[in-house]
């Protein structure tokens, strides 16, 4: 199923997330980490999760951006996370890139569809610099 399909159908509610039955869930971007090495970049995102193990979400990726990105909007990549443990867990999700934007801003967002019922949506975004 396509990662568009999969977002209508929950919008209609023609889909159950079962994850969306724990409402004191939280997922939240810690980090975003830039590895330079012979064959690109490695960019590595930091999610961490407490409450109850919750999936499928997504972790999107923006590259260049001179603003934060809207919740919803498709990241230049992503990622889809079937599951996490909520334990206070963490995974690193990572990206490649051949180049660097030409700003150099990174901006990261776990759970950009809102798919989650999370107990704080204001720390899903993280943006970093590379210098």
């Amino acid at each position: 199923m396509t990662r568009t399909l999969f977002k209508s159908l929950a919008a209609m509610g023609a889909l159950a997330l079962s994850a969306n039955a724990f409402a004191a869930n939280d997922l939240k971007v810690k980090g975003i980490e830039v590895d330079k090495q012979d064959d690109g970049y490695h960019v590595f995102v930091e999610i961490a999760a407490a409450g109850e193990t919750v999936g499928p979400f997504y972790v999107d990726l923006f590259e260049g951006r001179n603003f934060a990105p809207e919740v919803g909007e498709f990241g230049d990549q992503f990622k889809r996370i079937d599951w996490i443990s909520g334990d206070g867990e963490s995974v690193y999700v990572e990206f490649m890139m051949d180049v660097l934007p030409d700003n150099n801003w990174l901006d990261a967002i776990v759970d950009t569809d809102g798919w989650i019922d999370e107990i704080n949506e204001n720390n899903n975004h993280k943006d970093h610099r590379v210098p």
